[in-house]
């Protein structure tokens, strides 16, 4: 083999091996996209069950039960939050990175 074409064969395999790393990137990149929309939806759900719990302790009349209340459903919230991070962490991180954008975007006017 002569030394132009070892030159095109390593030419070669270096661009199978960018084309493969790319198509990976895509890959995890729409793996993430879904992720992350799966881990919206999760949060819309968890932030509609905050407000209908904080609804619920809002019309308490005792107010230590209310604290009692608001402590639990926080508490419940952050378990099953840290449960869905750890289960998707890409989806968590898209999210995260979101609404850090959101807040940035809001802080800046």
């Amino acid at each position: 083999m002569t030394y132009q074409e070892q030159k095109d064969a390593i030419k070669d395999k270096v661009v199978g091996v960018v084309n493969d790393v790319s198509d990976r990137a895509s890959n995890v990149a729409d793996k993430a996209r879904s992720e992350g929309a799966a881990a919206r939806r999760e949060v819309y759900g968890a932030a509609n069950d905050i407000a209908d719990r904080a609804r619920d302790a809002y019309n308490s009349i005792d107010a230590d039960s209310m604290r009692k209340t608001i402590n639990s459903s926080l508490d419940a919230i952050g378990k099953s939050l840290r449960v869905k991070v750890r289960e998707r962490p890409l989806g968590a991180l898209a999210v995260a990175a979101a609404i850090g954008l959101v807040f940035g975007v809001m802080s800046n006017r």
